[in-house]
C-alpha cells in the first residue's frame, strides 16, 4: 500500500534527481530506496532515466551511479504478480458480485486465489475479522472464508446463524503472497469433505457436511468482505485474479495451478501461453480442457472498466448469473498494475540496453573514503562488471 503511494507520485524519479547532489552516506541510503521502489515497479520511463544517469560523462562515471548497479541486481527479487485487486481495508470496501441463480455443488466446487495481507496496523488484528470470501442467499446461509489473527477460518452455514466451522492449521503471514485453494468435495453417499491448499501444498483436510441446500438466489456474494461492510470485517491487502470452479479440483490439478506463480490471469485454454518450462505431466492437467470449462466465474484485475470488474471466464461455458455476470468494485477497491523490471526492459529492447554500461566498467567512479585517504586518483572497481554479470544472469534465468 505505501509502495504504490510512492509509485502514483513518482518518487523514483524525484529520488534520482536528488542523488548527484547527496553527500555518500544520504546517497547509500537513497540507493537503498530506489532498490525498493523499482523492485515494485519501473515504468519505461524510469528505466530510461536510471541508464541515462549511469552514463558516463568526461571519462568517468557520474557521482553515485556507479551504485546504482546494485539497484539492477535487486529488481528481479520480487514474488507477487503484476496486476492486482487493492483492498484499502475501508467501511464499505469489497468486490461485489451480481446475484448467482443457483451454485454449483453436484461436483463439489473450488475457491482459489492468491492474496497477500497487509493490515493496516497490528493494534485491532485480534478484534478484526477479515473475509476473503462471503457468498450467502438472503436469508443468510452459505460459505464463507475469514481471519482470526493469521489463520483462515471456513463456516458452512446451513440455517442464518448456526453452521459448522473449520480452522486451516497455517499461520499466514502479513506481506507475503500465498495462493490459497479451498476445494468442496461432494459426497452424496458419504459425508463431504473440505481440503485446503496453499501454494500448492495440503494444509488441511476435513470431514463436514458443507452442503447448503437451497432454491434460494445467491445474491449477498462479496469478495473481501460481509454483506453488512463494516470495517472490522473488511478486507485489507491485495489479491490476484480470483477463481470459482464448479468441480473439486483434484491435488495434482492445485499443485500445477500454483507452479504458474501469482502472475498468471488467463482461462487454462492454451498450452503456449506461459513462458514457464512445465513438466508434460502438469501440462496436461492444466489445458486438457477440465479447468477451463468448470470456471463458473473468474475476476481479473487487468479486465476492468473504472469500478467494474469485468466477468472473463469462457465464453461457452455455462452461465450461474440471473442476469449481467460482472462485479462492481466498491470503496476504493481498484485494480493496481505494476511493471517488473522484465517486463520493462523487454519493451526497452532486451538485454542488449545494457551492453554500453560494459564499455564503461573500466572508468574510475567515487571510491569509499578508505580508499580515497591512500590515493587521489580514482582507481576501476572490478566488483562493477560481476554485478553486472548477475544481474544479466537473474534475468536471462527468468
Amino acid at each position: 500500500r505505501n509502495l504504490q503511494a510512492c509509485t502514483d507520485v513518482g518518487l523514483l524519479t524525484h529520488v534520482l534527481d536528488r542523488l548527484p547532489r547527496a553527500d555518500p552516506v544520504v546517497a547509500d541510503l537513497l540507493i537503498e530506496v530506489l532498490g525498493v521502489l523499482a523492485s515494485y515497479s519501473i515504468t519505461v520511463k524510469e528505466l530510461k532515466a536510471l541508464f541515462s544517469y549511469m552514463r558516463a560523462e568526461r571519462g568517468r562515471w557520474p557521482r553515485h551511479s556507479a551504485k546504482l548497479l546494485g539497484v539492477l541486481r535487486v529488481m528481479p527479487q520480487r514474488s507477487g504478480p503484476d496486476v492486482f485487486f487493492s483492498f484499502p481495508g475501508k467501511k464499505g470496501s469489497a468486490v461485489v458480485l451480481p446475484p448467482l441463480a443457483r451454485w454449483p455443488h453436484e461436483n463439489g466446487w473450488t475457491f482459489t486465489t492468491w492474496f497477500r495481507l497487509d493490515p493496516i496496523n497490528s493494534v485491532n488484528i485480534e478484534r478484526e475479522k477479515p473475509y476473503l470470501y462471503c457468498f450467502k442467499t438472503s436469508k443468510g446461509v452459505g460459505y464463507t472464508a475469514h481471519f482470526v489473527g493469521n489463520c483462515l477460518v471456513l463456516t458452512s452455514l446451513k440455517i442464518k446463524g448456526k453452521g459448522y466451522q473449520h480452522c486451516i492449521k497455517y499461520e499466514f503471514q502479513p506481506r507475503k503472497w500465498y495462493m490459497v485453494a479451498v476445494v468442496y468435495i461432494y459426497n452424496r453417499w458419504s459425508r463431504s469433505e473440505i481440503k485446503v491448499f496453499v501454494n500448492g501444498q495440503l494444509a488441511s483436510a476435513t470431514e463436514m457436511t458443507w452442503l447448503v441446500n437451497t432454491n434460494d438466489t445467491w445474491d449477498k456474494c462479496h469478495i473481501g468482505a460481509t454483506p453488512e461492510l463494516d470495517e472490522e470485517r473488511v478486507f485489507c491487502g491485495q489479491m490476484s485474479v480470483v477463481y470459482l470452479f464448479s468441480e473439486a479440483l483434484t491435488t495434482h490439478q492445485v499443485c500445477a495451478m500454483h507452479r504458474l506463480g501469482p502472475g498468471y490471469k488467463s482461462q487454462f485454454r492454451f498450452d503456449t501461453e506461459s513462458s514457464l518450462q512445465l513438466p508434460e505431466n502438469l501440462r496436461r492437467v492444466l489445458y486438457d480442457g477440465k479447468l477451463a470449462s468448470a470456471i463458473v466465474f473468474m475476476y481479473n484485475p487487468v479486465a476492468t472498466d473504472s469500478q467494474l470488474c469485468l466477468q472473463s471466464s469462457p465464453k461457452g461455458n455455462p452461465s450461474y448469473f440471473k442476469h449481467s455476470p460482472h462485479a462492481l468494485m466498491l470503496q476504493d477497491v481498484k485494480a493496481v498494475i505494476t511493471h517488473s523490471i522484465h517486463s520493462t526492459l523487454s519493451s526497452l529492447g532486451g538485454i542488449q540496453v545494457l551492453f554500453p554500461l560494459f564499455q564503461q566498467l573500466d572508468m574510475p567512479h567515487d571510491q569509499p573514503p578508505s580508499v580515497q585517504d591512500y590515493s587521489n586518483t580514482p582507481t576501476p572497481d572490478l566488483a562493477l562488471c560481476a554485478t553486472l554479470v548477475g544481474f544479466i544472469c537473474e534475468m536471462v534465468e527468468a
